[in-house]
């Protein structure tokens, strides 16, 4: 872990569908069946008018040709054509517009830093408020500039408590990051993010000169920001202490809330100095916007006022990063992440 002896040199970092029958009876004459016959037999033209169902029979009922016939109920019209598959197989059931597009997998800060690309990261502004950039390679260094010109490059050294410790070659510069993927004073691991501190001796090194704060990652898209329900992040923080009293490395706890339907953010640090004691920090309200906050309400239990300013980090905002900064009986700079719980 960082050691607060160690001597360094001002710098900056780079860090979704039944028929009729005869009556022949030999009767009397006067009762003469024959005019009653001829007149019964006209059954012959009522038989002959029946037997019609020659007319009504095979020629009408036969007409089953035309109606009966498979012609007006062929399958054509119930055919498969208008059913076919084809209207519904590939142009509505298709994959394609749910395939690699909006399943592509986000990748996690250690993936982007291998892969060279996919991770951003940006610093607050030092104690002596230099201008500075973070360039941050995880295992592969910190390097600090100024005004554009590097001044030093940190290399990791041991790690310890989900932290990685970094020193220049000459040992004038150090500095102290979580772990890509790690759990910073297990707190849970941050898959998409990562923060840090570096800092400079003084010249007869007693203690430290320069001193400020990097963060960053996989950045969480605008539009991946939720805009209603609310989430608790839990984390780590750490710090630089110079001037005043006191001065050394501070290492803590950060947790925050983020209401995304009021669109704001507020933390809770609480930092620990080399003794086991230093205080608390509320950051006050923070502002979302564009996936980042920020706000200058912040102020600490030991007196101290100042700024913060962090993102979203994740396909969804799953964890948050950032870095504050604070004036008063002391300057500190610090940063922190978080991970949803």
């Amino acid at each position: 872990m960082l050691r607060l002896s160690v001597c360094f040199t001002a710098m900056t970092l780079i860090l979704a569908a039944c028929g009729g029958g005869d009556n022949d009876s030999p009767g009397t004459p006067g009762g003469t069946t024959t005019g009653g016959t001829t007149g019964g037999d006209t059954t012959t033209g009522g038989t002959t008018g029946g037997d019609t169902t020659t007319g009504g029979t095979t020629t009408g009922g036969d007409t089953t040709t035309g109606g009966g016939t498979t012609t007006g109920g062929t399958t054509t019209g119930g055919t498969t054509t208008g059913g076919t598959t084809t209207g519904g197989t590939t142009g509505g059931g298709t994959t394609t517009g749910g395939a690699t597009t909006g399943g592509t997998a986000t990748p996690t800060l250690g993936e982007a830093i291998g892969a060279g690309s996919g991770a951003s990261f940006e610093a607050g502004p030092s104690n002596k408020e230099t201008a500075t950039t973070a360039a941050y390679g995880g295992d592969g260094g910190i390097t600090i500039a100024q005004g554009g010109a590097t001044v030093a490059v940190l290399t990791a050294g041991a790690t310890d408590d989900g932290f990685t410790d970094y020193a220049s070659a000459d040992g004038k510069a150090i500095g102290l990051a979580s772990e890509p993927g790690g759990s910073p004073l297990g707190a849970g691991p941050l898959d998409y993010t990562a923060f840090g501190v570096w800092a400079t001796a003084t010249a007869d090194g007693g203690g430290y000169d320069e001193a400020g704060a990097f963060f960053g990652g996989v950045r969480t898209a605008a539009d991946a920001v939720p805009t209603t329900g609310s989430a608790d992040y839990t984390g780590a923080a750490t710090a630089v202490e110079t001037g005043g009293d006191a001065g050394g490395l501070l290492l803590g706890t950060f947790e925050a809330a983020a209401d995304f339907a009021a669109g704001s953010v507020r933390g809770d640090i609480a930092l620990k100095d080399a003794a086991g004691t230093w205080g608390t920090i509320d950051t006050g309200p923070l502002a979302i916007a564009d996936a980042a906050f920020s706000g200058d309400g912040i102020t600490s239990s030991n007196g101290h006022v100042g700024t913060v300013g962090g993102r979203f980090f994740g396909p969804a905002a799953e964890e948050v990063g950032g870095t504050f900064c604070l004036t008063g009986p002391s300057s500190v700079r610090g940063s922190f992440g978080g991970a949803q719980q």
